[in-house]
C-alpha cells in the first residue's frame, strides 16, 4: 500500500527537534485538532476501526513517522515552522487511549475553562517530539539524545508557570498504569504545578461499575513502561519523593478538587 499523503496541515520544515528547546515543542489545541481529523481521512484509520473500532498513538505512530521521517522535525514543528510555541499546558496522557477520546477531552477542558481557547499552546509528547530518529539511517535526533534535554522537566517547568498539567482519562486505557504519565505528574506535583483532569464522556459513562469515588483512587505502584532502564530510573526518583502510596494520596486529591 502506498504511503498515506502528507495533510496540509504540516508545512514544510524549518526547524529540528536539535535546533529548539523542548519547552518550545508545543502546538496550539486547534493544530491538535488539525492533525487528528487529518489522522481520520487516512486509509489507515479507516482499517483500524474496522479492525477494532478505535486507534490509538501506537496505531497513528506509523502516520507521525511517515509524515516527519528524515526531517529531525516533529508535527508540533512542522505545524509552526514561521515561529516556535512556548507550551502553555502539558498533557499527560496514555498511548494506549482512544485518540479520538483523548481529543474530545481536551477539547472539553478547554471549552468549560472560561480563560482558556482553542489558542491554548499544548505539549502533547507523541506530537512534541520527533519519533522517527531511532529508525536506521534517519538524520535524528534519536529518543535518547532528545530525553538527554530533558524534555519533561524543561516543559514542566515553563508550564507551571501558566496553565500547568492537564491529566487526560479515557475508557480504552488508564493512564495510571503508564509509568511515564505516573513519573510527570509526581515531577508537576514535586514543582507545585498545577494539576488538572479532563475525562472523555465514555469514561464518565461506562466505568464497570465503579464507583465515582473509585474512578478518584490510583494505584500508581503497578504502573510499567516498555524499557526496563526507564522503569527503573523512574521508580527510584518517585521513591526519592515520597513514594508511591504518598503520590497515589495526591492524585486522590487533585482528582476530587477537579471533580468538585
Amino acid at each position: 500500500m502506498d504511503e498515506e499523503p502528507i495533510p496540509s496541515c504540516l508545512l514544510h520544515p524549518k526547524w529540528t527537534n536539535r535546533d529548539v528547546p523542548p519547552q518550545c515543542w508545543g502546538m496550539r489545541v486547534s493544530q491538535f485538532n488539525d492533525i487528528i481529523a487529518s489522522f481520520l481521512e487516512t486509509r489507515s484509520w479507516s482499517r483500524w476501526i474496522q479492525e477494532k473500532g478505535y486507534a490509538n498513538l501506537y496505531d497513528t505512530d506509523s502516520l507521525v513517522k511517515t509524515w516527519t521521517r528524515g526531517t529531525g522535525c516533529s508535527i508540533a514543528l512542522r505545524m509552526n515552522p514561521e515561529i516556535t510555541l512556548t507550551a502553555e499546558l502539558m498533557v499527560s496522557h496514555s498511548w494506549a487511549e482512544d485518540i479520538h477520546e483523548c481529543r474530545e477531552a481536551v477539547d472539553q477542558f478547554v471549552t468549560t475553562h472560561g480563560k482558556l481557547d482553542k489558542t491554548l499552546v499544548i505539549w502533547f509528547c507523541a506530537f512534541a517530539n520527533y519519533q522517527s530518529g531511532d529508525e536506521p539511517g534517519d538524520v535524528g535526533p534519536t529518543i535518547a539524545e532528545q530525553l538527554k534535554m530533558d524534555p519533561f522537566g524543561c516543559v514542566i517547568q515553563a508550564t507551571s508557570m501558566s496553565q500547568g498539567m492537564l491529566v487526560v482519562h479515557t475508557s480504552r486505557a488508564e493512564v495510571y498504569e503508564r509509568l511515564w504519565c505516573v513519573y510527570e505528574i509526581d515531577e508537576a506535583l514535586r514543582t507545585d504545578s498545577r494539576v488538572g483532569v479532563c475525562f472523555s464522556k465514555t469514561y464518565i459513562a461506562d466505568r464497570g461499575g465503579r464507583s465515582l469515588l473509585d474512578l478518584l483512587r490510583a494505584q500508581t505502584t503497578d504502573a510499567t513502561c516498555g524499557n526496563p532502564s526507564d522503569e527503573g530510573m523512574i521508580r527510584t526518583k518517585i521513591v526519592n519523593h515520597g513514594g508511591f502510596k504518598a503520590l497515589d494520596l495526591k492524585i486522590f486529591e487533585f482528582m476530587l478538587t477537579s471533580l468538585q
